[in-house]
């Protein structure tokens, strides 16, 4: 997955204009949460990507300063898309191995995952896809723990998790 995404984590990505040609998602993205972040405000205007997602994206820009050009940053957070990705195969695959106490079980799992169309495209663009695959894959991985154990830490964690995935922007902000 790393190798595929990582060589297109520079397409289409000189400046904003260049972004709306290779992926309309990507320029809804990061034109909204762009604009929350310069009015210093919570509300991204992004509804149909709701949870925690666009607020990381805003604090790549955030933390990049005002003088960051528009082509740094789509990369930086394409970067990011890239590494929860990683992040959420790394989760899925110790989830399904402490599951199943199979190593085999678990690579079975993972492997397809990191091989998947979607997969590879989401890892290395700007959307929320990576953040909901990990989320999403530790929610349920965590439920399952929870189911086999019967402890409600893990019960608690998956509840967590689901709730960041699905986050409504009204939780922040009222408008």
């Amino acid at each position: 997955m790393v190798s595929w995404a990582v060589p297109r984590l520079n397409d289409g990505s000189k400046d904003i204009r260049h972004v709306v040609l290779a992926m309309q998602d990507e320029f809804t993205i990061l034109i909204s949460v762009w604009s929350m972040v310069d009015r210093g405000d919570l509300n991204h205007g992004v509804g149909v990507y709701p949870g925690l997602y666009p607020y990381t994206v805003g604090m790549v820009k955030w933390l990049s300063g005002d003088q960051a050009s528009q082509g740094s940053l789509i990369r930086r957070t394409r970067r990011l898309s890239l590494a929860v990705m990683v992040l959420s195969l790394i989760v899925a695959f110790i989830l399904v191995e402490r599951i199943s106490k199979n190593s085999w079980v678990a690579a079975a799992f993972t492997i397809p995952l990191a091989l998947n169309p979607e997969t590879l495209m989401w890892a290395s663009r700007v959307h929320p896809d990576a953040f909901l695959q990990l989320f999403d894959f530790g929610a349920l991985g965590l439920f399952a723990l929870h189911v086999d154990t019967r402890k409600p830490g893990y019960l608690y964690g998956a509840t967590a998790l689901a709730s960041l995935s699905a986050g409504r922007r009204s939780w922040v902000c009222s408008s």
